[in-house]
Formats: structure tokens, C-alpha cells, sequence
């Protein structure tokens, strides 16, 4: 826009100017013709000039500075909505095909490796509430945990990672947070403890998992 603004003061002053030296010239042409004073009368005596020809009627038109002038910025106009137009098309074109993109990954299936109930998750959490195994029964709850984010939730969760990297691979807005630090904590001393886990830290994993599939 700046550019813009810039070129048309640029042909206003041409154009001024391009008048300013017609009028000048203009009047030297009628004053050869009719033989008028072109200086003050005590001036010092003008040598007159030598008649000019007159123009041949085969002379080819000469041309109109302004109207070129006028052209000029017309295509100048032209060019630069052309230009702006190109570039907000090409924009529109490359945040529709960023979109698509994105609406595509979220399309995509997420891998569920797991533990997903055949029955319900209400049905899972009751066998767990009876199991007698308690380091066994945390290691089933935070599969639990997983299948459901990963099924119910649609968040990735890679493979091949301990309980730690799980946690920190979820989004950083999981409402879920402290119950499935709850479930790591205790399947970290399940799986890699010296002492099993005891019926308190047992109703903790219980309520933690309760808590994550109550989140939609």
C-alpha cells in the first residue's frame, strides 16, 4: 500500500510538471506564429528566430504525455491489486492445505496397545476392586488407564516406554494428571519395588482410575 501511494504522488508531480512545460511551449509556438513580444519593451532586442515550417499533414500524431502518463498508472494500479491479490490467494490456498493436513492426522486411528475391556470400563474396575494380586492388580490399572486414553480419549501413547516417560508423553492439558501420576507411581514400585504394594497404596490406584474414566 505504501508502494502504492508513493507511485501515484510520483505521477502527479510528473503530470504537473508535463503541464507546466506544454503551456510553456505552447506559447512559444503562438507567439512565432503571430510574431508577439516575448520580452519587455526595454529589454535588450531579441534576435528573432527563423520561421518554422509548417507542419506536414503527413507527420505521424505525436503523442499526449499526459494520456501516457495516465496509461502508466492505470497498469501501475492494475499490477499492484493484481499482486496483492495473488499473494492473499496464495495464503488462503496454503492455510486450507495446512488444515487438511492436520484434519487428516486427527482422522488418523490411534494405536490401542493398551488394556481395553470386552464388557465396560465399569465392569474392569469391579474385577479389579476383587483381585487378591495387589502388584498385579496396579499393573492391570494402569494399562486400564492407557487404554482408555488412548481408546476414549484419542491420545497417543507411544510403546516400549517406562511408567515415567508415559506420564510425561501426555498432553500438557490431561485433566487427569495426578491420577495417572497416582498409577505410575504405584506400578513403578509394582514392577521395580522391594516391597509389594500394601492395600492403601492398592485403593489409591482404585480411585485414580476411577477418576480417569470419569474424563471425556
Amino acid at each position: 500500500m505504501r508502494t502504492l501511494l508513493a507511485s501515484l504522488c510520483w505521477v502527479a508531480l510528473v503530470l504537473v510538471a508535463a503541464s507546466k512545460a506544454m503551456a510553456q511551449s505552447d506559447y512559444g509556438d503562438l507567439a512565432d506564429r503571430h510574431r508577439l513580444q516575448q520580452s519587455f519593451p526595454d529589454a535588450a532586442a531579441q534576435p528573432r528566430p527563423e520561421p518554422r515550417e509548417a507542419p506536414s499533414s503527413a507527420r505521424l500524431p505525436v503523442l499526449d504525455i499526459s494520456q501516457i502518463l495516465l496509461l502508466v498508472l492505470a497498469l501501475a494500479i492494475a499490477g499492484t491489486f493484481a499482486f496483492f491479490v495473488i499473494r492473499n490467494a496464495i495464503a488462503y490456498h496454503r492455510q486450507n492445505s495446512q488444515f487438511a493436513t492436520s484434519a487428516e492426522a486427527d482422522a488418523a486411528p490411534v494405536d490401542v496397545w493398551g488394556t481395553v475391556p470386552d464388557d465396560s470400563w465399569e465392569a474392569l474396575l469391579g474385577r479389579l476392586r476383587l483381585s487378591g494380586d495387589f502388584n498385579t492388580a496396579v499393573h492391570e490399572m494402569l494399562l486400564a488407564a492407557i487404554g482408555y486414553c488412548q481408546k476414549e480419549l484419542a491420545i497417543h501413547i507411544p510403546r516400549a516406554k517406562t511408567p515415567r516417560e508415559i506420564r510425561l508423553s501426555l498432553p500438557p492439558d490431561f485433566a487427569g494428571t495426578e491420577a495417572f501420576e497416582t498409577l505410575v507411581a504405584s506400578a513403578e514400585l509394582a514392577w521395580f519395588g522391594a516391597k509389594p504394594v500394601d492395600r492403601p497404596m492398592f485403593h489409591r490406584g482404585l480411585d485414580a482410575l476411577e477418576q480417569i474414566l470419569r474424563l471425556r
